[in-house]
Parts: C-alpha cells; sequence; structure tokens
C-alpha cells in the first residue's frame, strides 16, 4: 500500500501524455516564405438554368476545371503593424492545355498571416482564420471572426476532425495531415460541407467546398447558387 500514491501518480501522469501527444504546434502546417509556390487543380461544377414549360425547375451541370497557381511574394505591414505575406494567385482558362504553365495569367492579391494563435488567410479583402494553434483533435474557432459571414449556411466554425490523418492526392501521399471541417449542415433548404486538408512542411493540399441550396418552392430542385468545388494539390516546391 505504501506504493499507491506512486502509481496512481503514474498512471495519471501516462493518460496525460496520452491526450497531449496529438497536440501539435502547428506553423509547419501553414509555412511562409517568399518564393515558395503551390499548383492546383480545381473542379468548379455550378448549375445553369435550363427552364423550360416542361420543365420550368430544370438545371444543367457545368464543369469548369482548370489549374491554379499560389506564389507566396515579399512581407509587408498592415494597419495594425501585423506582418502580411503576399500571396499572388494565378489560374489557367481550363485544363485543355498541355502544359499549364503556359496558360497561368495573374488572377488575384491574397495575403497570409500567421501568429502564435491563428493563421489567416486575406481573399479579396475577407479575412479567414483557417487555423488555430495548438492543433489539438476536436478544437473548435470561428473562422469568420473578422467577416460578416457568420450566419445561416455561411456559418463556419471550424473544427479539427483529425489530426494525424495519410491522404494521397494526384499520386502524392502526404502523413500527419490535419483535417479541418470548416461547415456542414444539412436542412430542407440547404446542404453544405466544406472542409481543408493541410501537410507538414507543404500547407493546403486539398479543400471541398459543396452548397447545394433548394428552391424553396420546390424543394426537389436546386437553385443557380448551388455549386461545388474541388481544389487539390498537383505539384510544389
Amino acid at each position: 500500500m505504501k506504493h499507491f500514491p506512486w502509481i496512481f501518480l503514474a498512471l495519471v501522469w501516462g493518460a496525460c501524455t496520452r491526450e497531449l501527444k496529438y497536440d501539435r504546434p502547428g506553423p509547419e502546417y501553414f509555412p511562409l516564405q517568399e518564393g515558395l509556390w503551390r499548383v492546383y487543380q480545381v473542379i468548379d461544377t455550378s448549375f445553369t438554368a435550363t427552364t423550360t414549360t416542361t420543365n420550368p425547375y430544370g438545371l444543367t451541370l457545368d464543369l469548369k476545371p482548370h489549374y491554379r497557381m499560389e506564389k507566396q511574394g515579399s512581407q509587408e505591414l498592415d494597419q495594425m503593424g501585423r506582418t502580411l505575406t503576399r500571396l499572388e494567385t494565378y489560374r489557367t482558362p481550363d485544363t485543355s492545355a498541355a502544359n499549364y504553365w503556359e496558360h497561368l495569367v495573374f488572377d488575384e492579391l491574397w495575403t497570409l498571416h500567421r501568429n502564435n494563435e491563428f493563421a489567416e488567410r486575406i481573399e479579396a479583402n475577407i479575412r479567414y482564420q483557417v487555423m488555430a494553434f495548438p492543433i489539438r483533435v476536436n478544437r473548435r474557432w470561428d473562422g469568420n471572426a473578422y467577416n460578416t459571414r457568420n450566419a445561416g449556411p455561411d456559418q463556419q466554425l471550424y473544427t479539427y476532425v483529425n489530426t494525424d490523418t495519410t491522404v494521397t492526392v494526384h499520386g502524392r501521399t502526404y502523413t500527419r495531415c490535419v483535417f479541418i471541417r470548416q461547415r456542414k449542415s444539412n436542412t430542407l433548404l440547404f446542404d453544405v460541407d466544406t472542409y481543408e486538408i493541410y501537410a507538414p512542411g507543404v500547407g493546403l493540399i486539398k479543400r471541398y467546398d459543396r452548397s447545394i441550396i433548394y428552391d424553396d418552392v420546390n424543394l426537389s430542385s436546386l437553385t443557380t447558387d448551388s455549386y461545388i468545388r474541388i481544389q487539390t494539390l498537383v505539384e510544389h516546391n
């Protein structure tokens, strides 16, 4: 019985270390360095109205596959004194070209920011907190804390669903990936599901974004606001 307290403490300590082994500091999943580039294949699916007298709610699929490149540039300070990294984005008109490098054209300028608590991506002046540090399974945070997309189907409460998964995209396998569910909801009027997957030392390797909006008169039909977007990493430096 004299050794009971020590046995108890050992059990408690062991349980704690098992809980904490999945924590990751996080910055390695959101690398920032001038000159880093990533090329993605993007498949955009939208729904075009084809209304006729016999099919008043008819919609057809409109697939728009293309390639997208993101290239990190120089750093600058914003009005709050935070260090931002410029992110130049390029895209091709479609995937029919044999060499997409020859068809990439400038698209938009975004910015990135990372501190000890969050990683942020600013797209078209919309600020998203895409990661929270440290990384811990089931941790949740408000990805839209600094924008107005926080209601209805656009509400995004990000969650680390998996912090140690293996993912293969375009023939390349990435280990120790983190799976972040940004939103998932299914009602009579909409079906939305958005998630991102990040790999250490690489960053974003996959993004899936589905927003299916049903017509409020004919619930079996979709509206033209519906879309599905899948972005997967093809190559990187």
